[in-house]
């Protein structure tokens, strides 16, 4: 359902809306400046969407970059464990993957686990130093914690960081919106966010096709070509 509600001064009366969404899920797509308290409306917010975004583009980076295994070092922030099939994935860009975890013991076992697949373990630690020789870090959640890292050192995530960060923190993926959805897209409302709802509100799969050509730290945009330069620089000799 899509309402159309022209705001002239102060706080949207969700009075006159609640009556057209009777029987609706309470769960709205609205600007983040819409005040909802006290409403018993709640306005869409997730971050699965933009965790595979994330993914897609940086699978897709790495592919494309084509640096030896033994050249680079990854590391892979998963506080609660909550995404292990990304570690998997990884172990094929890199010799030396680290797993920064809250829940060592669970990594332990996934890290034998793929040792007997791959014959490449996991370094699993739970202090964050251990990131510090780290070229590229993909954390499955927001960055919540300060992490000590390289100059040169990137950071993907699916949300902007909790806490300040030196290196350039990616969280922002550009994506165009398939054109099938475009008419039901309302104008004013973000593309990203539009596409997030759908996806996890409404089970649309099929925008997991998706493969962003651009990302950004919430100020600089970047480019694949503009991160395959740069991942290059960080060539390691084997």
């Amino acid at each position: 359902m899509h309402i159309k509600y022209r705001r002239f001064r102060g706080r949207v009366n969700t009075g006159k809306i609640y009556p057209m969404t009777i029987g609706c899920c309470k769960t709205i797509l609205c600007d983040e400046d819409t005040d909802l308290s006290g409403t018993s409306f709640r306005r869409f917010e997730d971050d699965s969407f933009s965790l595979e975004m994330m993914k897609n583009f940086v699978f897709e980076l790495l592919e494309q970059t084509a640096v030896s295994p033994h050249e680079i070092n990854i590391s892979y922030y998963d506080p609660m464990g909550d995404h292990p099939s990304i570690a998997e994935r990884l172990l094929k860009y890199t010799s030396c993957l680290t797993v920064l975890t809250n829940v060592p013991k669970f990594y332990e076992k996934e890290s034998e686990r793929l040792a007997d697949i791959y014959g490449s373990p996991l370094i699993v630690a739970n202090d964050p130093e251990k990131l510090y020789d780290s070229d590229i870090v993909i954390t499955s959640s927001a960055v919540d914690a300060p992490m000590r890292l390289s100059s040169g050192c990137i950071v993907f995530s699916p949300s902007a960081p909790l806490v300040s960060m030196k290196n350039p923190v990616i969280y922002d993926y550009f994506v165009d919106i398939p054109y099938k959805y475009k008419r039901l897209k309302p104008d004013k409302t973000d593309t990203f966010y539009f596409l997030s709802a759908l996806y996890t509100l409404c089970e649309a799969n099929d925008l997991l096709k998706i493969v962003p050509k651009k990302c950004g730290d919430g100020g600089a945009v970047y480019s694949t070509e503009r991160l395959i330069s740069r991942i290059k620089t960080l060539r390691r000799s084997a």
